[in-house]
């Protein structure tokens, strides 16, 4: 579960991550996470509709230029 970040749980208890690379992923028995089928999504969003900004807003910042990054000359 490198890289990914618990965002919460559903009502059913399943666990919810989210990684900048891949996305929300739904944890299956404790140990291995598969990547949120768009039913799932749409139950994530529905129960916690607060995900879907927090979400929208971290794409954002991985896809901005990095301050320090250095320019071309």
């Amino acid at each position: 579960m490198n890289g990914y970040t618990f965002m919460g749980s559903l009502l059913n208890g399943e666990s919810i991550f989210f990684s900048k690379a891949d996305g929300l992923a739904i944890e299956k028995d404790h140990m291995h996470l598969v990547a949120a089928t768009q039913e799932k999504k749409d139950e994530i969003y529905k129960t916690k509709s607060h995900l879907r900004e927090i979400i929208r807003i971290q794409k954002k910042i991985e896809e901005a230029p990095h301050e320090n990054a250095l320019a071309d000359h």
